[in-house]
């Protein structure tokens, strides 16, 4: 009579929180941002509430009244039919915790995001003979996994696991608490909370349909006192999944039925220690069929669930308009992503601007990805700190901006905020990105009508850092910026990236050279590009190729040679060599081999090219005798003498000439070896 009298109280409690529970769902003041900007304005959150333990923003977010995506990610090793799974963001590491019916439980990650395969698997241990539920949470020091499993008196155990190092660690402490007198013998699905007193409650349903409570007070370390709630008139046979929501200061424990195919909810109104009222949604309109699993979380002004189904593999979606405490619309999404038999739900998780969930399946023991995808027109589309850089959005319209703080978590928070996005006025550049020629200037005008200023950084190689027109003259690849203030909420900030194409000749260094040798030009610093061009001037004197950045010359005379390097972008560069030639000496080999294949050492000849008269070029063998006698310039000894090879030896040679230019009279001796 007690019992049924507190239920009673406790419903007229309910009935009359209910209207105020609703019409408090307007905001959570949880950040701020304008309600109107243009396009291409950057946007910076403000006011954003500190302490939670995690923040996933969305500029763009999915749509969660629409059909998710999803598919099949393929046979998971490591399930054995699990019952319990949960996600948990840890720092940014994504973690998965999930226990198994054989009572194995283990931790792994998501390195890749939730769309890639776990990894680092690792088992934490056995619970007991059957695994039921698992739960990690954060004491607001160190994270702690609670796990709890058996179906027989003396097998039925909770279990602890501190990680005083992180999730990514292993754990530093396990405890084990046994079955509290047997209350906890086949107990099934288990949550863990810190109520409004600061305390930390938990509950689970044991093989007797009853609703058991742990009180830890406020160590969450310390053993927990238990309390037999009862039966809840018979509502709690068959729980096969826990969802645990608080809108505002009000607790909302969702269940799920197996053998009733029926979802229901436990208000403990802003008390763990409340009295408390069910209602029963039961298949909500045939759509639920033996459920396994439920998860819930806040979008906006309403909040979405999702109940998965064993009887049929289909996914049910649930909307709450206004309150978590009314009775939400039930649509069925059907069996889109490869669930075979489903065993249970994963908890909503958030990642790179989507929100997702995993279905683990009993017939081939796979994992399913249910997806919500954000949208593709904010940059960027998400963030997961508390704060984050300044986004902007490329197209106009109304988009929602959402922070959800806690998600996965009872303490579940999102505050969604519309802004409306104008495009900003029409701006035109006469450049795009641009190629500049080292040392070049160019000119850039932006054209933009009514705006109060334009600035422009870096302030280098610039004449000004203000208004529609600059002059700039990079030395140096350069990003450069102009912002446009049209107003307070319309500030355009445009990129201008200016390329700076170095391109260098060198003709080599200034030289001076005997009259008749040869000589190489080109240096070490002319760019050699595949495609550019190159040309070297005049053509007098060159012996190699005009077309090419290295080349050899052989000058008649002083004179200057030009090497041009050009690319198609138009940039340009010349340099120049200049070549002094004095007419001085007598150039002539040292030696010579008559009869010898190469043309230039088989003839004795004079090597001088600026030579206008030679009055004698005369040529003696070591008794005295001339062997050779010409004033042709252009002829020579071919080693004979009176018709018959001349011997081996040393030859004594004497030339007497003039110069072209200077008509200096240059008279010189020496000698020349022929070899046979």
């Amino acid at each position: 009579m007690i019992k049924k009298l507190l239920v009673l109280a406790s419903s007229i409690f309910t009935l009359l929180a209910s209207p105020g529970i609703s019409n408090a769902q307007v905001r959570y003041d949880i950040f701020n941002i304008p309600d109107t900007v243009c396009t291409d304005h950057e946007i910076e959150p403000y006011d954003i509430v500190e302490g939670a333990q995690s923040y996933n923003w969305s500029f763009c977010p999915p749509n969660l009244s629409e059909f998710p995506t999803g598919g099949n990610q393929g046979p998971f090793a490591y399930f054995n039919n699990p019952t319990s799974f949960r996600l948990v963001k840890y720092n940014s590491t994504l973690m998965g915790f999930y226990v198994n019916s054989d009572g194995y439980f283990y931790k792994m990650r998501y390195e890749d995001g939730i769309t890639g395969s776990p990894s680092h698997v690792k088992e934490l241990g056995k619970v007991a003979t059957t695994g039921r539920g698992i739960y990690p949470v954060y004491s607001g020091t160190k994270w702690h996994v609670f796990v709890i499993g058996g179906g027989e008196w003396n097998t039925s155990n909770l279990m602890r696991l501190d990680f005083e190092n992180g999730l990514l660690q292993d754990a530093t402490n396990v405890t084990s608490f046994g079955n509290f007198d047997s209350l906890l013998v086949g107990t099934n699905q288990l949550v863990v909370a810190q109520d409004n007193d600061k305390n930390w409650y938990g509950f689970t349903v044991n093989r007797n349909a009853e609703l058991i409570r742990f009180e830890f007070g406020t160590n969450l370390e310390s053993r927990p006192y238990i309390t037999n709630l009862g039966t809840l008139h018979d509502n709690l046979k068959d729980v096969t999944s826990f969802e645990l929501i608080k809108e505002l200061d009000n607790w909302h424990l969702y269940i799920t039925n197996k053998e009733e195919s029926a979802v229901k909810r436990i208000s403990f109104g802003n008390s763990f220690l409340n009295p408390i009222y069910v209602i029963n949604y039961a298949t909500l309109g045939t759509t639920v069929a033996r459920p396994v699993g439920i998860s819930i979380t806040r979008d906006c002004d309403k909040y979405y669930g999702w109940v998965l189904s064993e009887g049929n593999s289909n996914l049910v979606g649930l909307v709450w308009n206004n309150s978590i405490a009314d009775t939400p619309v039930a649509t069925n999404l059907g069996n889109f992503i490869g669930i075979r038999k489903a065993q249970t739900l994963s908890n909503t998780v958030r990642e790179n601007g989507g929100l997702y969930m995993l279905s683990a399946n009993a017939i081939d023991q796979s994992i399913s990805l249910i997806e919500y995808k954000p949208c593709d027109f904010a940059t960027p589309a998400f963030k997961d700190q508390r704060l984050p850089p300044t986004f902007k959005y490329s197209e106009p319209g109304y988009y929602n901006v959402i922070l959800t703080v806690d998600e996965g978590l009872p303490t579940v928070t999102t505050e969604c905020q519309s802004i409306y996005v104008y495009p900003h006025p029409a701006i035109t550049i006469n450049t795009r990105d641009t190629v500049v020629c080292q040392n070049d200037t160019i000119r850039v005008q932006v054209m933009v009508f009514n705006v109060d200023s334009i600035l422009w950084m870096p302030d280098y190689n610039i004449d000004t850092t203000v208004g529609h027109s600059v002059n700039i003259w990079p030395q140096q690849q350069t990003d450069y910026h102009y912002t446009i203030y049209f107003d307070r909420d319309c500030v355009v900030r445009k990129p201008l990236n200016v390329n700076v194409s170095k391109i260098s000749a060198d003709a080599g260094p200034d030289r001076t050279m005997s009259d008749g040798s040869s000589t190489a030009l080109g240096g070490p610093n002319t760019s050699i590009v595949e495609g550019y061009d190159y040309k070297w001037t005049p053509l007098i004197g060159l012996t190699g190729g005009e077309w090419e950045p290295f080349t050899t010359a052989k000058p008649p005379y002083s004179i200057t040679y030009y090497l041009e390097v050009s690319n198609d972008r138009g940039c340009y560069a010349i340099d120049s060599v200049s070549i002094t030639v004095p007419c001085d000496n007598v150039t002539l080999p040292n030696a010579f081999t008559p009869g010898s294949s190469n043309s230039g050492a088989n003839t004795f000849k004079l090597l001088n090219s600026q030579f206008s008269k030679i009055n004698s070029f005369k040529v003696y063998d070591r008794w005295g005798k001339v062997v050779f006698e010409t004033t042709d310039p252009n002829a020579g000894w071919d080693g004979t003498t009176d018709g018959k090879d001349a011997p081996f030896g040393v030859y004594v040679w004497e030339v007497d000439a003039n110069c072209a230019n200077t008509f200096e009279r240059i008279i010189r001796t020496g000698n020349v070896t022929l070899i046979r």
